[in-house]
């Protein structure tokens, strides 16, 4: 499915794992290694097709690295401390904590796979 000049290589690997690796002019490199062919080309082809159609491309790979809790606990640290008024601060700071301790299997989803489904499923 890879052909020469698209940016897109699928190659496996001595492991019997398969990368599929997008190096396009103008966007950064991407690789992710799959247990298939088939696998790598689903992940691979959308990218590039976006980058066809929009001249851009999202950069998903923090996202993916970043769980749902840890923004909030950036959010808390960076964002909390900019509040006025330190009862203020200090309630965001509880409800957030409660939060990140009810909401335990929420906040344990990265970033780029939380979705409305995710929330409303484990509510």
């Amino acid at each position: 499915m890879a052909k020469k000049g698209l940016g897109l290589s699928v190659k496996q690997l001595k492991s019997g794992s398969w990368r599929a690796q997008i190096r396009k002019v103008g966007f950064p490199p991407q690789s992710k290694n799959f247990l298939s062919q088939k696998e790598a080309n689903a992940w691979a082809i959308p990218i590039l097709e976006e980058m066809q159609k929009t001249g851009t491309i999202v950069d998903r790979r923090a996202s993916g690295r970043t769980t749902f809790g840890e923004a909030i606990r950036c959010y808390i640290t960076e964002e909390t401390a900019k509040r006025r008024s330190a009862i203020s601060r200090r309630s965001e700071e509880d409800r957030l904590n409660r939060f990140l301790r009810e909401e335990a299997k929420l906040c344990a989803f990265a970033l780029s796979n939380l979705t409305p489904g995710a929330v409303c499923c484990l509510a």
